[in-house]
């Protein structure tokens, strides 16, 4: 029985694996040491022959339901779902006794294979994915056989040929089937801590600084470092002694109508292009001064805060184009005064500082001061600061503490602006990036998330930076960083191969991702049109040069002795002048008897030569 196939089952046990890991790849990571153990379980049962029963799935199901509700509080959401379904293909990989057992496994498998293609857009998950695909539709192929395969190397090309043949149609339904919007996240309701938190205290930015999960992709490389201040929410109210919340852009609107008048606004030839990850959040990264060209309508602007929103949820990689614009403004008083608002709480001895030292001062002046105050006076910076609830106010940190992180900088910055009479904002958003000296774009990850300052000088917002005024030699290092600098040369060079090498795959995910999501409904359009046509574009280059390699391919793979001449009988019978009607169901004989006399004597070598092979 084909089940009995030591080498078809290992084929079996390589989908089992790799679906598994796909599973995986769907959850956060406090749940890989939790898949990590069932794989290794799942295989101890294999070895041991053991055939796992209901009791112990519905075990495995309540264990699965506690992680859920002991570390994400919640239960209808996507990781549940994918845990469910990965608990399922355990039981039934080891659960195969029949074909039928078989066709259910390869079910699960193809599920989550074409699952995995479509919810994400990576390189990686992406070629995974299409390998499983491909593995589990040759898997349907040799489960139907009637006869014992052997597993060799030639039969194992020929019948991933099959699974193979799914590329070109792949290739060929996302190119012409409509693009669409609809996602598969409906279990989605998961709780994430990527972005820029709704609130800020002292010491909100420590519990994202961490964090190494990738945003978003500055895809040019014209700008300097220091240039990329990623704007995302703006910060103006504060409630208390040390929490800032932001207005949004509708209750300004509401509040202080006709509060903005544009002087001047002219748009610049500077263009940049943003891939935004499906980080499932809707505020959108961009520079100050920038306007959205790309899919206007999906996003929400405001004047206000010059900040964009998506009106739902970024659940795929989107690739957006912006233009830089210069501005001037006039804000009337109203407006004015609200970004000198102060709650009654503040300090005391942050408003007797502020007094004394505004006194004789400019406004420039006064705030070069505060900044060189934070260059001279014994402060630090630190990724680890003191303990927030060490801090009662913002009076601790200047006064007291003297070491924190960005938002301690700049809402000590903008109070004590405010303090002064100077309108002031707090602006949250990621700093710098990561260059990739291999494809010249610029990787944004949640720990470059920042905080900085915006002061109104009367026709425009200036950005200030106070974390910047604290001298190099007072930034506090992790232990990483320690060990990185004082790692011998081995270490150095096994870092640098290792970065360069993380470089090269960041490259091709990028060149990946921005070939898959650039192509958009305009240019699917185009595509159908050039087809109509038949003009040739890059679009149909791309497309039918694999397609026609592949089919080149497996032409060649096909090319044995008895097919060759399977081909060439068929030009004979086109060919030839026939006397009756020949049926599919005729032998060669009787195909032979039905030809006319001058075929019968042109072709009879050939139909000796066929029926040898054919037969042979």
């Amino acid at each position: 029985m084909l089940l009995n196939n030591k080498k078809f089952l290992d084929l079996t046990h390589i989908i089992f694996t790799l679906s598994l890991f796909l599973v995986s790849r769907n959850l956060p990571d406090l749940n890989i040491f939790f898949w990590i153990i069932l794989y290794v379980f799942a295989l101890a049962l294999y070895v041991k022959d053991f055939k796992i029963n209901f009791i112990i799935l519905f075990l495995l199901l309540c264990t699965s339901l506690y992680i859920q509700l002991y570390f994400f509080e919640f239960v209808l959401a996507k990781e549940f779902f994918v845990k469910v379904i990965g608990i399922l293909l355990i039981f039934r990989f080891l659960n195969i006794k029949t074909k039928n057992h078989l066709f259910s496994f390869n079910v699960i498998c193809l599920f989550i294979s074409v699952l995995n293609l479509t919810e994400s857009q990576d390189l990686i998950n992406s070629l995974l994915s299409t390998v499983l695909l491909i593995l589990t539709i040759s898997n349907f192929y040799l489960s139907n056989q009637t006869t014992l395969i052997e597993m060799d190397l030639k039969n194992m090309i020929k019948y991933l040929g099959f699974g193979l043949g799914l590329i070109p149609v792949i290739a060929i339904f996302y190119l012409i089937i409509p693009r669409t919007d609809i996602t598969l996240n409906l279990f989605n309701a998961s709780k994430n801590n990527l972005g820029i938190p709704d609130s800020i205290n002292l010491g909100s930015f420590e519990q994202i600084s961490e964090s190494d999960e990738k945003l978003f992709v500055l895809v040019n490389n014209n700008y300097k470092k220091n240039e990329l201040y990623f704007r995302v929410k703006v910060f103006d109210q504060i409630d208390d002694k040390k929490s800032w919340r932001p207005s949004s852009g509708y209750f300004l609107i509401r509040k202080f109508p006709n509060s903005i008048q544009t002087v001047n606004f002219t748009p610049q030839n500077k263009m940049y292009d943003l891939i935004i990850e499906n980080y499932k959040n809707s505020w959108l990264p961009v520079l100050k001064n920038t306007t959205i060209i790309s899919d206007t309508q999906d996003y929400s602007f405001s004047i206000f805060n010059q900040t964009y929103r998506s009106k739902k949820k970024i659940e795929s990689k989107k690739l957006i184009q912006l233009r830089k614009y210069a501005i001037n403004m006039e804000l009337n008083d109203e407006l004015r005064q609200y970004y000198l608002n102060l709650p009654n709480s503040i300090s005391s001895e942050l408003k007797e500082w502020a007094d004394t030292n505004k006194k004789g001062k400019t406004d420039n002046e006064y705030l070069k001061y505060i900044l060189n105050t934070f260059n001279k006076d014994n402060f630090y910076y630190s990724l680890k600061p003191p303990v927030s609830e060490n801090i009662n106010d913002y009076s601790d940190f200047f006064f007291k503490i003297k070491e924190g992180y960005c938002e301690h900088y700049a809402g000590t910055f903008v109070i004590l602006a405010r303090l002064a009479g100077i309108p002031a904002r707090i602006v949250t958003g990621y700093l710098g990036g990561e260059l990739n000296n291999v494809g010249d774009f610029y990787e944004f990850k949640q720990q470059d998330a920042h905080a900085w300052v915006e002061i109104w000088d009367g026709s425009e917002w200036i950005e200030y930076d106070p974390t910047l005024a604290v001298p190099p030699n007072k930034v506090k290092t992790t232990l990483n960083q320690i060990l990185n600098e004082n790692s011998n040369e081995n270490i150095k060079i096994g870092t640098t191969l290792f970065k360069n090498f993380s470089n090269y795959i960041s490259y091709l995910d990028f060149v990946w991702t921005k070939s898959l999501i650039s192509y958009d409904k305009n240019k699917q359009k185009q595509f159908i049109q050039d087809l109509k046509s038949l003009k040739i574009s890059k679009n149909i280059i791309l497309i039918f040069i694999p397609i026609s390699l592949f089919l080149i391919i497996f032409f060649i793979l096909k090319l044995t002795p008895k097919n060759i001449y399977k081909i060439r009988f068929f030009f004979v019978l086109l060919l030839s002048k026939k006397k009756n009607k020949i049926l599919n169901s005729d032998t060669l004989d009787e195909i032979f008897k039905k030809l006319k006399p001058e075929s019968q004597f042109k072709y009879l070598e050939f139909f000796k030569k066929y029926e040898k092979i054919l037969y042979s």
